[in-house]
């Protein structure tokens, strides 16, 4: 058995744990073994024990902690490099429609295409990722986009 399994298992937690979870077992173990309290004779090697576990414990829970925020970030960038694209198109689109001298002024074609192509990457926010910041926003863009198809 590795030290993972044994220490979860003497502290009675699932193998996915929150530091909570840990330090309320932790709590609960010390109230049992702590030398100055329990009348066992092995209550300080048992305490030694604890402690180690703890310790193992905590570091790996900070650690799974750190990675599961460096995968949410990680979501994150990509939905932003997303919708950042998708909102460039939108506002060339716009540009190019309304500006003289571009060659795009008034080419209501261009405008529809390009309009779909913000469409489809502020649908793909929604479809595509969890619930996040920009959802609600690609919601209103796609309403607004509609207008204009």
């Amino acid at each position: 058995m590795d030290l993972f399994k044994k220490y979860i298992t003497i502290f009675g937690l699932q193998s996915q744990f929150t530091l909570e979870e840990l330090s309320d077992a932790y709590r609960t173990l010390a109230m049992l073994f702590h030398p100055d309290i329990s009348s066992d004779t092995d209550a300080l090697q048992k305490m030694q024990l604890i402690n180690t576990a703890y310790d193992y414990l905590k570091q790996h829970a900070v650690l799974s902690n750190k990675q599961n925020e460096v995968r949410r970030d990680d979501v994150k960038d990509g939905i932003y490099t997303v919708y950042k694209q998708a909102f460039t198109i939108l506002q060339q689109a716009f540009y190019y429609y309304y500006t003289d001298g571009t060659g795009f002024t008034g080419n209501k074609g261009y405008l529809v295409l390009r309009l779909k192509e913000a469409k489809a990457l502020f649908s793909k926010i929604i479809k595509e990722y969890p619930y996040n910041e920009w959802v609600d926003d690609a919601i209103d863009k796609i309403n607004s986009i509609n207008k204009w198809l």
